[in-house]
């Protein structure tokens, strides 16, 4: 689950997949994900590294306009 304020645009393992607050929920297979973050208005680019276990649920959680 990604939870970001106030908007970001979301890549995943390098791959576009929208501007948050996403549609639909973002499902990953288990294993390391490189997530990115850019608010291009706030002039913030964020990487992290989200690990994904067979049993769990990630939640990142980022406020951009700190």
């Amino acid at each position: 689950m990604l939870l970001i304020r106030p908007w970001a645009k979301v890549e995943v393992d390098g791959q576009d997949v929208g501007v948050t607050p996403l549609n639909e929920p973002l499902m990953l297979a288990e294993g390391e994900h490189i997530v990115r973050l850019v608010n291009t208005d706030l002039g913030k680019d964020i990487t992290r590294t989200v690990h994904i276990t067979a049993s769990g649920r990630e939640v990142l959680k980022e406020i951009l306009d700190e």
